[in-house]
């Protein structure tokens, strides 16, 4: 009875993290690697996710056409009856698709008084950006890394996905590359969706990742050692970034 109602409240959480719960997303993968041998301690976390989401049931994901923040995983505003109508009527008019604001992605390195760097990033509403991070063998128990991307579009996310690699990684380089790979492949659905809002779209699109040896990798064709296991992985990422698909940028993600 125990196993139903985990995997009941497991597959309930894995819906709403789908719609818009993005926060939930690492949390929801790891309690769906236990469906079917859930422990007391998993179905105690389940339930705890649970609450967390009741206590934050009015977050949600808004988009505004002047550009201005309805909400941002954030509370609704007090007239939230008309947030779906509102996001609806802000991305369409009678005249047909509009744009939402005319800003453009830049990145701020400023230093603090005590000379470290901090990389900001100002995010654009008519580019699409995305981040790709992994651990390396973060799974005590299979050994196995844990990967996942996030797409923006006027600072809101529009895309996201955590999930547990079905191998070993090697190396903290190939776990790193095996999760570009991922992002970069869902550049397909970003192409998709701006092809739905008849809106052009700038190539190349920015994926940022925080290690330095897979975005040398992705830029330089040399065969490396630490490659020659992983090589038709590596080609893959180089092809995209050598079409000018994508561009990988390294974000020092220890400033955040």
């Amino acid at each position: 009875m125990e196993i139903k109602l985990y995997q009941s409240l497991v597959g309930t959480a894995m819906y709403i993290m789908l719609l818009t719960r993005v926060d939930i997303s690492f949390t929801v993968q790891w309690l769906s690697t236990s469906l079917n041998r859930p422990t007391k301690s998993h179905l105690n976390a389940a339930k705890n996710l649970f609450k967390y989401l009741n206590s934050t049931k009015d977050y949600s994901i808004c988009f505004s056409y002047n550009g201005n923040t309805v909400a941002d995983l954030g509370p609704k505003l007090s007239n939230s009856s008309n947030t779906t109508t509102k996001l609806s009527r802000d991305f369409y008019s009678k005249e047909g698709p509009r744009p939402l604001t005319t800003t453009s992605t830049t990145i701020v390195d400023s230093r603090n008084s005590k000379g470290s760097s901090r990389t900001s990033i100002i995010n654009s509403s008519l580019v699409p950006i995305g981040f790709s991070d992994s651990d390396c063998t973060g799974d005590k128990a299979t050994s196995k890394s844990t990967y996942g991307y996030l797409y923006k579009l006027a600072g809101r996310p529009i895309s996201w996905k955590t999930k547990r690699a079905t191998t070993i990684a090697l190396s903290t380089l190939e776990a790193e590359t095996n999760g570009l790979i991922e992002a970069i492949r869902e550049v397909q659905w970003i192409i998709g969706l701006f092809s739905k809002l008849h809106r052009p779209i700038d190539y190349p699109i920015t994926l940022y990742g925080d290690n330095q040896g897979s975005i040398t990798v992705a830029n330089n064709p040399a065969l490396h050692a630490r490659t020659k296991h992983t090589l038709l992985k590596f080609r893959y990422v180089r092809e995209q970034v050598k079409a000018k698909i994508v561009i990988i940028i390294y974000l020092n993600t220890k400033c955040f």
